[in-house]
């Protein structure tokens, strides 16, 4: 059986345009808990993978390093963390996302514990570690349940797939997925919606149910084609062509490539 395309996804991919210096506007003029306050607010809405959001998260150590007690410092470890992940600095990464844990815990800032969750499931996932990686995700379910995070949950179950699929527990891969499903739809993201649809289309031609997977795949390439997404386009053809192959249709596999 050919190697067909999962979409791995664990950003949380919201957009403020502007410079950082346009975005340092909202927040420079106030002093203290206030600018701490405003700097967490606007997190929430960068982009988790931007320069800007690394930029404002650094700027926030900072600041609450001379306020000690101040519990955001936690948020500014997890998103620091989540850096040195994005460079595969693990180790590092996992020491500020256990410090940011032991603030976090015990904050008012449920939504970033929730997501430092995931987070950490996500690189347990990475070193292999599948229970802890497992656990954590659990964790950031829960806790987004509770808060009802429905971004956060969505990319928190697309994860929980993800794990399972990668240790050939299918139905729990695709009851995980199935939810994350749910959340896309509800928050209305064609392009989370069409990655998971894929990525449940891999489990149905993994589990030897090939008419399944190309129903889903069919359903990701009208989405991907609605918001003009050339390269969700190409992946999704390429993963219909394999099918295609397999089953002895080589004009339509010819085509689909």
């Amino acid at each position: 059986m050919k190697k067909i395309i999962l979409i791995i996804i664990i950003l949380f991919s919201q957009n403020l345009p502007g410079s950082i210096d346009e975005i340092r506007k909202q927040y420079e003029h106030l002093e203290g808990v206030e600018r701490i306050e405003a700097i967490v607010s606007l997190l929430r809405t960068l982009s988790d993978e931007s320069d800007e959001y690394f930029i404002v998260s650094e700027e926030l150590y900072e600041l609450t390093k001379e306020i000690k007690t101040n519990p955001a410092i936690g948020i500014a470890l997890s998103n620091l963390g989540y850096k040195d992940y994005l460079a595969r600095k693990y180790e590092e990464a996992l020491n500020k996302y256990d410090r940011a844990k032991e603030v976090l815990l015990y904050s008012k800032y449920k939504l970033e514990l929730s997501r430092l969750f995931n987070r950490y499931g996500y690189l347990h996932h990475k070193l292999n570690n599948i229970q802890d990686a497992l656990s954590y995700v659990n964790r950031s379910i829960e806790l987004g349940i509770t808060i009802q995070d429905t971004a956060g949950l969505s990319f928190a179950y697309n994860n929980a797939g993800l794990i399972y699929w990668g240790t050939g527990v299918f139905d729990s891969a695709i009851y995980n997925y199935e939810q994350a499903l749910i959340y896309r739809k509800s928050l209305k993201n064609p392009l989370l919606i069409a990655r998971t649809i894929n990525n449940l289309a891999v489990i149905y031609y993994n589990i030897g149910r090939p008419e399944v997977a190309l129903d889903f795949y069919y359903e990701a390439l009208q989405l991907h084609n609605e918001i003009e997404n050339y390269y969700g386009i190409s992946l999704v053809y390429c993963n219909i062509g394999l099918i295609q192959r397999d089953r002895g249709e080589f004009a339509d596999a010819r085509r689909s490539f």
